[in-house]
């Protein structure tokens, strides 16, 4: 026994830690505006060409007919889980009888934030990767959009190595072409999360 309660280390240790962490907070550092403003800057502009990409690619994605499923898509926002969501995993309903396990209609509608515009999106038809990652499934019962996800439905175009997106659209009987642009596309969208991510750590 050493004859000293709880108490008295939270009293000793704790407490005069907790307030420590409170002035920091009530303080806050200082930073560099200008610098901040240009990484932001810099970010952004690498941003906008890729946003860009990535929506010349849902324009031109051919769904089972061989015709592009979403050709006049221009306000889908990548920071939407439902949005992105729906892209990747709302499923056609040519293809719904090959589907074992969680898919999504073939299209929804959905109401943009900033304007009473709405904009529909139909999905391409991926399957969450199960066998890859348990985690795909959220615990509400739909397919996961987190960064695992997309990077093992991407995989690694630029060295060659195709995700999982590729196989499968390959196995609807999507072109090959078509199924690599997939997932280029799906990386690019993978890279805007983790950049929007690196403002916002900013902010």
């Amino acid at each position: 026994r050493t004859g000293h309660s709880e108490w008295k280390f939270i009293e000793k240790y704790q407490v005069p830690f907790v307030r420590l962490l409170a002035e920091m907070e009530r303080r806050g550092m200082p930073c560099d505006a200008a610098k901040l403003a240009e990484v932001e800057g810099a970010v952004e502009s690498e941003m906008g060409p890729r946003h860009q990409e990535i929506l010349d690619w849902i324009r031109k994605h051919p769904g089972p007919d061989g015709k592009p499923l979403n050709p006049d898509c221009t306000g889908i926002v990548f920071s939407s889980t439902q949005q992105l969501r729906q892209l990747l995993f709302g499923m056609p309903e040519e293809w719904s009888d090959q589907t074992a396990g969680v898919c999504l209609p073939a299209e929804a509608t959905f109401s943009m934030a900033k304007s009473n515009a709405k904009v529909t999106i139909r999905g391409i038809g991926l399957e969450p990767p199960r066998a890859s990652f348990p985690g795909c499934i959220t615990p509400a019962g739909f397919p996961s959009t987190q960064k695992q996800v997309l990077s093992i439905l991407a995989g690694k175009p630029e060295m060659g190595n195709w995700g999982l997106a590729y196989y499968q659209l390959l196995d609807k009987g999507v072109d090959e072409q078509a199924a690599r642009d997939a997932c280029t596309a799906i990386e690019k969208i993978q890279e805007l999360g983790v950049n929007r991510k690196s403002l916002g750590s900013y902010a």
